[in-house]
Formats: structure tokens, C-alpha cells, sequence
């Protein structure tokens, strides 16, 4: 009556439920769905002609979509071909797993992938469709790939950085001609102050202050060989993080 249907796995690929976050909505509505009865379905469908698909299956992808306010069936059926876990490959003619959310794309796994193209290339040298595969790996994507891990780099714990001065942080400045909220490349200035005379002072790469503290403060221990026991500042520097900081250091504020 239906097309062979089940959630046991036993079809490859075998890692479909690790492509999957564990706290993803899609499996919500697969658990809900599948607890219900048979029953219901088999009552809407009288049976008769070619098997169809599992009601469930179908079910499923349509709670799924409302839920991603997709209500038109044509980009249903788009979106089931675009997001599905396997799609087909035109160049090989087989099915590949599509990489998951929670799966890890890096320039040497890349680089293996091509260089097995490369040797199936070889046993074909005329499958135009191929190489066409192997030349978009070598000259776009594999370069592109390299050129974002080596901005995550520079990048660390940053959200963005200039390409002219790598170091450098894009921030809200205080100058603000266009009165646009413009970002600017800059560096957060800290300043240690005692009597009106200048201390020590720092250069960090972080738009907020609460990140600052802690290595402004070992900076101004080094160059003074120790650390002040009381320290005044402003509620700009007061966070969670920081906390257990002036519990540790003993400082007070």
C-alpha cells in the first residue's frame, strides 16, 4: 500500500541522526508525529493504485514547514530537494550526504574530496561535468575555504577585525559625522590614573570594557610589580565575567 518507510538505521548513509543538532524543531515534530496511530492514516487513504508515500513522512515535512512559515506546496517540494540530507549528484550519479549544521568543513577535507575527483578524473578524462566539478573546487572554492580559516585566525575571539590593521576592531565611535552609527577599525584605550598622573595604559582589541579589565590589570602589574588595592571605576566594567574577578583580586569598587 506504501512505499517502504522506517526510522531504523539500517540504509546509508549510517550517521544521519549526528548531521541533526540534538536540539533541533525537526526532531520535535518527527517524535510527535510518530507517536501517532497508524489508524488515522489508514482511514484517509482507501489504498489501490501505485504505493504511495508514508502519510507520516508527508506529515512531517508539512508541520515542519509551517513552522517555518512555508505554507505554498511548489516551495515545500523546493525546500524538501534544497535542505534534504542526501541530494542527488549530477557528476557522479550517485547520492552524497549534504553536510549538517553540526558537521565541520575544513580545507583538508576539502582537499581530499578533490583529489579523489581528481583520480576518478583521471579514469575519465572525457566526463565534462567532472572536471568542470574538480576545476570549481581548485580555483574557487578550496582558495575561498583556506582564505576564511585564515581570517578565523586573526579573527580569535573577535567578531570582526580590519584588513588594514588586522588587529584593529570594528566599533562604535563616539565621533559620528554621517549621525549613521557608523563602525570605525579602532582599539579600546585603558588608562590607569592615580593622583591625576598616568600609570600605566593599554591597547585592546575589544569594543567593551568589561573584557578589558583583567588584562589592563595584569599589564599594570608588571610594570609595577604589583596590583593597587583599591581600584575605582565605573558601572561600565561590572558584568558577570568580571565578578569573581574582584572577589579573587580582592578589589574594591
Amino acid at each position: 500500500m506504501y512505499i517502504q518507510y522506517t526510522m531504523d538505521p539500517f540504509c546509508l548513509p549510517m550517521d544521519l541522526e549526528e548531521d541533526i543538532p540534538e536540539n533541533h524543531l525537526v526532531r520535535v515534530v518527527n517524535e510527535a508525529v510518530h507517536r501517532l496511530d497508524d489508524a488515522i492514516f489508514d482511514a484517509a487513504y482507501p489504498g489501490g493504485g501505485r504505493d504511495s508515500y508514508h502519510p507520516k513522512m508527508l506529515t512531517k515535512i508539512i508541520i515542519y514547514a509551517y513552522t517555518q512559515r512555508i505554507y505554498s506546496s511548489r516551495q515545500i517540494a523546493s525546500g524538501t530537494r534544497k535542505h534534504s540530507l542526501r541530494e542527488e549528484h549530477e557528476c557522479l550519479g550517485r547520492d552524497l550526504p549534504e553536510l549538517g549544521e553540526s558537521s565541520k568543513l575544513s580545507s583538508e577535507k576539502l582537499e581530499q574530496v578533490t583529489q579523489k575527483l581528481k583520480a576518478q578524473l583521471l579514469e575519465k578524462p572525457k566526463n565534462k561535468p567532472l572536471k568542470k566539478v574538480v576545476r570549481k573546487l581548485r580555483k574557487d572554492l578550496l582558495p575561498r575555504l583556506l582564505k576564511y580559516e585564515q581570517y578565523q585566525v586573526l579573527l580569535g575571539d573577535r567578531n570582526s577585525f580590519s584588513k588594514a590593521d588586522p588587529e584593529a576592531t570594528f566599533m562604535r565611535m563616539k565621533e559620528d559625522h554621517m549621525r549613521n552609527g557608523q563602525f570605525k577599525p579602532g582599539y579600546n584605550v585603558q588608562i590607569r590614573t592615580e593622583n591625576q598622573f598616568i600609570l600605566t595604559y593599554s591597547l585592546h582589541p575589544r569594543p567593551t570594557d568589561t573584557r578589558c579589565l583583567q588584562p589592563h590589570m595584569e599589564k599594570a602589574r608588571q610594570i609595577l610589580g604589583k596590583l593597587p588595592q583599591t581600584v575605582i571605576a565605573d558601572a561600565g566594567y561590572g558584568s558577570e565575567k568580571t565578578t569573581p574577578i574582584w572577589k579573587r583580586k580582592r578589589f574594591k569598587r
